[in-house]
């Protein structure tokens, strides 16, 4: 269900093919059905004008194929044979073991042969087993712990296979097991027209069509509809554009703004999602499965997972009621009877979740954007995926959150449009060059270095000025050298570097009074040593950073941060000022602040120091660059608003 290689994949098919044709890829809708008109009812006569029974597509090299997509399709039933009509009678096979325990491990299905001989040209409508396969842990027969689910397979492409046989140029597969959703048969070896539905919906097909009680070899080709029954082309599936949105984590039992702390954290949008959406603020809560639905085994899904009674916002596979909250998935065990995204997103929806947000423990390089983009329900409440140190951050929040019962831990979902929210890296085309800067060892020692600069600086941002006593220094430098220069260029040059030096050696042993670099080092909860992200990620920028030092004379001057506990920012600067001067620059190294995912997040720290400018150091290896930088939010915040202070 999505994955990092097929993202990039996406990406630069969207880069290739231009922005605009990558959103029409995505606009088209995510929903796909089969309508019929009418009713085989007595006489023909219609129960109803139009209706829709929607199915999983499954992949094909065409997103539609004239002969299975057809405003007045012919269909025909193509059930198990010596059955009679109406009728699905079928064994299951079964075989031994060394423990004397018996297994299920296919069906004896053959097609009927008045059904067999009248699909030739038509779509099957094919009812899948309602066999329930078993298999032992140790079974080496299908090389995976997912032996039972390879019995599945098997009789599926059996069923499948003997349709396309037959001559069908399409098959609708109903699941023969209620409950069950149906899924992305990826592994199917020959891809080919088919699109399959859960069994309810499969039922209220083939009672549309009047298929369900008619006679063997029966032909339906008036009133269904199947135009709309899209088959996923996996080259469809693009990256909605932006790719990165955000959520924003609101804790309002802390302090840090009207309703307590608030901060965005990125976020990928799933290629499933709505296409468009307002956007809403809800309670977050754990969407747990139940026991029952921890398993591989394809038999105890069926039993104890599958027919748990789900809709109208019962609880269904979950252990706690999603109704208007936000589901948080975070699947640490084996969930085999539900292991992809939209079928998660189904059934938080189904449960009365308003989103739904999975909790990966992926870092960037393996960070799976979901999907696929076809769905086999209409699915309105938007799901998201998080990066780990997320993960982490929102599980800890929750926890946090228990011991504060009259606040629960809210987050807000972006509106989307086109199936995208708006971007968590505010975008720009613009790449600026490098600046100097200008470094003072000492009074007579210094040198320039260039460095990146951010998008997000002040502008416009005067500059600091040199030191005072510096200032002072060069100012009577100036003067001796103009009361001494000649009349060339040259002796005046050659005046002014001699008065220059003159003065810079005489004060050569003063100390640099102003703009003082100070390292600034961060809280034990934002070390790289740290376990996970979360306790990092929930401290305010005034906590993040546990000391600030310098050199003064070859010794070190250090402060203990933050002042007072939650770092007062007016507490903060008087007493950094205290310390170490005026104008001070804040130095941080990427390397040390291992849970920051943007640049801003090492200035919002500089900034609640109290320093007036902050350089940001690279790992070693990679050059200086411009920084872009990340949304600002907060009442009457632009997105791309800028820093109080340049990085």
């Amino acid at each position: 269900s999505g994955n990092a290689a097929a993202a990039a994949a996406a990406a630069v098919a969207a880069a290739a093919h231009g922005v605009g044709l990558a959103v029409a890829y995505v606009a088209i809708t995510s929903t796909v059905k089969v309508n019929v008109t009418g009713s085989g009812g007595a006489g023909g006569a219609p129960s109803w004008s139009l209706a829709s029974f929607h199915c999983m597509p499954q992949r094909f090299t065409l997103k539609t194929q004239p002969a299975f997509n057809a405003a007045s399709a012919r269909v025909v039933y193509l059930r198990p044979a010596a059955t009679g009509a109406g009728g699905a009678a079928e064994t299951c096979m079964t075989t031994g073991s060394t423990s004397s325990t018996t297994y299920v491990t296919g069906s004896t299905f053959v097609p009927d042969p008045a059904d067999l001989a009248a699909v030739n040209g038509s779509i099957a409508l094919l009812r899948g087993t309602g066999c329930r396969f078993s298999a032992p842990d140790d079974d080496t027969a299908a090389s995976s712990v997912f032996a039972s689910w390879s019995y599945y397979v098997r009789d599926y492409v059996k069923r499948v296979d003997a349709a396309f046989a037959a001559g069908a140029v399409g098959v609708l597969f109903g699941e023969g097991v209620d409950g069950k959703l149906p899924e992305m048969m990826s592994y199917y070896p020959s891809p080919r027209p088919v699109c399959n539905f859960e069994a309810s919906q499969f039922d209220a097909l083939l009672l549309a069509t009047g298929l369900g009680a008619a006679a063997p070899g029966t032909v339906r080709d008036v009133g269904v509809n199947t135009e709309s029954t899209f088959l996923y082309r996996p080259s469809d599936d693009l990256v909605p554009n932006p790719p990165i949105t955000y959520l924003t984590v609101n804790e309002p039992w802390k302090e840090g703004g009207p309703s307590g702390l608030a901060f965005p954290i990125p976020a990928f949008t799933a290629t499933f999602n709505p296409r468009t959406h307002p956007g809403l603020t809800a309670p977050v809560v754990v969407a747990d499965f139940v026991a029952g639905c921890q398993t591989n085994h394809y038999a105890d899904c069926a039993q104890n997972c599958w027919s748990l009674p789900g809709g109208a916002g019962a609880a269904g596979p979950f252990a706690q009621s999603l109704v208007g909250k936000i589901a948080f998935f975070v699947v640490t065990r084996n969930v085999g009877c539900y292991e992809t995204f939209n079928q998660w997103a189904i059934l938080a929806q189904r449960a009365g979740a308003v989103a739904a947000v999975h909790g990966s423990s992926s870092d960037v390089d393996s960070w799976a954007v979901p999907g696929p983009y076809l769905t086999s329900d209409d699915i309105t409440a938007p799901f998201f995926s998080l990066l780990k140190i997320h993960t982490d951050t929102l599980t800890a929040a929750l926890l946090e959150s228990a011991a504060h019962p009259k606040h629960s831990l809210q987050l807000t979902t972006p509106a989307l449009a086109g199936g995208a929210g708006p971007t968590y890296f505010v975008e720009s085309s613009k790449q600026y060059g490098p600046t100097p800067l200008l470094f003072w060892k000492s009074m007579d020692d210094h040198f320039f270095c260039d460095a990146g600069q951010a998008h997000f600086s002040p502008a416009p941002w005067p500059g600091l000025l040199l030191p005072a006593n510096i200032t002072a220094a060069i100012t009577s430098a100036s003067a001796s050298a103009s009361a001494s220069a000649s009349a060339s260029a040259s002796a005046s040059a050659s005046a002014s570097a001699s008065a220059s030096a003159s003065a810079s050696a005489s004060a050569s042993n003063a100390t640099l009074d102003s703009n003082r670099i100070v390292v600034l080092v961060p809280s034990d909860a934002c070390k790289p040593s740290s376990a996970t992200c979360a306790a990092c990620l929930l401290q305010r920028p005034s906590q993040q950073v546990a000391r600030a030092y310098t050199k003064i004379s070859n010794a070190t001057v250090e402060l203990s941060l933050p002042i007072g506990g939650n770092g007062n920012a007016i507490a903060t600067a008087f007493a950094m000022k205290a310390k170490f001067g005026d104008n001070l620059i804040g130095l941080m190294y990427l390397d040390d602040y291992a849970c920051f995912q943007a640049y801003e997040q090492y200035v919002d720290v500089a900034a609640a120091a109290g320093v007036a400018a902050v350089l940001l150091v690279m790992p070693l290896g990679r050059p200086p660059q411009t920084m872009y930088g990340a949304v600002e939010i907060g009442a009457g915040e632009a997105a791309d608003a800028k820093e109080p202070i340049p990085a």
